[in-house]
């Protein structure tokens, strides 16, 4: 699949965490499929979430910013599905550059801690291929999880590669884009632009 640059603005994502110290799923496996479906047919676009002991990423394709249906709607499920209330920490990117570079320093981050990186790209990867029918999503989103593996590779700095090389060729969908790197830097000089304009 050939990606444009109109579909990687339309690029959204919510990062959700408990501020406990407590590592546990926000939302149960089992329910995960329908709360994901539900956000799909509010938004009414695609949507993609990562769960895991750590916390939860929401990335949806959308023209509005979402962040307070998925906060809200979070909010009010994780409190429901426990004994006492959970504060939640969010953090919310509207576009397509914004949601690249959080994703990759949470990966950056991660490659600090081989078992977790390990894990996580485990997670990352599979949840990838089950949800392949959302093909626009998850094809930007396993876009950018190639283009920051290849630096991490060039830095040397990806624990379990083999793994991580041998979890990659088991995904089915191919995907490119004519320039990723030219696309992130005009979109980064059209942002400072704005700023300097707005000033």
């Amino acid at each position: 699949m050939l990606l444009n640059d109109r579909q990687i603005a339309l690029l959204k994502s919510i990062s959700i965490r408990s501020e406990s110290n407590a590592r546990h799923l926000l939302i149960k496996k089992g329910s995960l499929g329908a709360f994901q479906s539900f956000l799909q047919a509010e938004i009414q676009n695609e949507v993609f979430i990562v769960s895991t002991n750590i916390g939860m990423e929401v990335f949806y394709l959308s023209s509005y910013d979402c962040s307070a249906l998925i906060k809200k709607t979070i909010t009010t499920y994780v409190n429901q599905n426990n004994t006492t209330d959970v504060t939640l920490w969010f953090k919310s990117n509207n576009d397509g550059i914004g949601v690249y570079h959080s994703f990759a320093a949470t990966i950056q981050m991660f490659s600090n801690y081989p078992q977790v990186f390990l894990a996580y790209s485990k997670k990352f990867l599979s949840s990838l291929e089950q949800n392949k029918i959302q093909t626009q999503l998850v094809a930007i989103l396993l876009l950018f999880f190639n283009d920051v593996l290849e630096k991490l590779k060039v830095a040397g700095k990806v624990p379990h590669l083999r793994k991580i090389e041998e979890l990659y060729e088991q995904v089915t969908i191919k995907v490119s884009f004519l320039d990723l790197d030219g696309f992130l830097q005009n979109k980064l000089a059209k942002v400072l632009l704005e700023k300097v304009h707005s000033n």
